[in-house]
């Protein structure tokens, strides 16, 4: 009897032991690419909150014109994460944004890891683009 409560325990329990795992992997954290990752600075030209739904994060989107003339979108993480880090983005500011640079329905988008802006680091992610906002083995968030 012990036998069989200590297993539904822990099939009940299973399901939870996975939520760190797939807690706030959006399409960014599964795109985020360590082998392409690139450092670009530029002016923001728009800020858009994408996402919601279904469980999901509402995420911060900036279209950003690179100092090279490039134009592009950064795409950030949960707007919630964002602002609770004193955050705020706006038109016309500059940034410096470190990266994995990849083509997200055929747009040029860079998953940000960190961005740096009026003096301040926001850390998105580790090097392996593992997001900050999900604790565990990465919560520092900005320096």
């Amino acid at each position: 009897m012990k036998r069989s409560l200590r297993f539904f325990m822990l099939l009940g329990l299973a399901p939870l032991m996975a939520l760190p795992a797939t807690f706030g992997q959006g399409p960014g954290n599964r795109l985020y690419n360590p082998a392409t990752v690139t450092t670009v600075q530029g002016t923001i030209k728009q800020v858009s909150i994408i996402g919601g739904g279904q469980g999901r994060f509402y995420g911060t989107l900036l279209k950003l014109k690179t100092n090279a003339g490039k134009k592009l979108q950064v795409r950030l993480g949960p707007q919630a994460y964002v602002l609770g880090k004193g955050f705020s983005f706006a038109k016309g500011k500059k940034i410096e944004v470190t990266g994995s640079q990849i083509v997200y329905k055929g747009k040029p988008v860079i998953i940000a890891r960190e961005v740096k802006m009026d003096g301040k680091t926001l850390v998105l992610r580790d090097e392996q683009g593992f997001p900050a906002w999900t604790g565990g083995r990465f919560a520092e968030g900005s320096k």
